[in-house]
């Protein structure tokens, strides 16, 4: 019997990625697991608008992540759950950031900093499915465009669960997910915020959870 490597369908397996099911509230949730395992003690919060277009940006300050790890970090897969973990590692499959992010959008960008480097990494669905293979664009930045300090902002742009919506439907729509969020995200990491474990604080559109 002969052996084949048979690697995935790039475009299709994107896609499927992103029908996995996650909410936005979800989706948020992991991104902040992350920041939890990272060490952060602050994470911060913004859904807004640019123009027409909404974008959520996850900003902490915990350890941040050099090159392989920021490549690790954006490889599907990228962890076994079988794998020693840390008592405060809460993702268990190395899907949470790429599977969470793609289920909300269509562009990813993860800018990061650790030993005094800044990395900005994408990932551009788009362009993943036209080209039918995984294309991430990934860059050391300077000093003026780097983090001043280690830590890891998470963006999403390309937000297309709104597209199918008129401009002020969509713009309801996405306010009263992030209110919705606020008390989400309140009662699932409350044993973070009351002193419980390690104090960490969430901020959410300035609002502190």
């Amino acid at each position: 019997m002969s052996c084949f490597e048979v690697s995935p369908n790039a475009s299709a397996l994107v896609l499927s990625m992103r029908s996995i099911g996650y909410s936005f509230n979800n989706a948020i949730a992991d991104i902040i697991d992350n920041s939890i395992t990272a060490g952060a003690s602050r994470i911060e919060i913004i859904c807004d608008w640019v123009e027409d277009e909404p974008y959520v940006e996850i900003t902490d300050n915990g350890i941040g992540m050099d090159h392989d790890e920021l490549v690790e970090a954006m490889r599907a897969g990228s962890k076994s759950p079988a794998d020693t973990r840390e008592k405060n590692d809460l993702g268990r499959f190395g899907l949470g950031l790429k599977t969470a992010s793609f289920s909300q959008c269509k562009k990813l960008s993860v800018k990061t900093r650790k030993n005094d480097i800044t990395y900005l990494a994408q990932w551009d669905l788009d362009r993943v499915v036209k080209e039918n293979k995984w294309l991430l664009d990934l860059a050391e930045l300077n000093f003026e465009e780097g983090l001043k300090q280690s830590g890891t902002i998470v963006r999403w742009e390309c937000i297309d669960s709104l597209d199918n919506k008129k401009e002020i439907d969509s713009k309801k729509y996405f306010n009263e997910m992030v209110f919705n969020l606020i008390d989400h995200i309140s009662l699932h990491f409350h044993r973070f915020m009351d002193g419980s474990f390690d104090n960490i604080d969430i901020i959410i559109n300035g609002n502190k959870c």
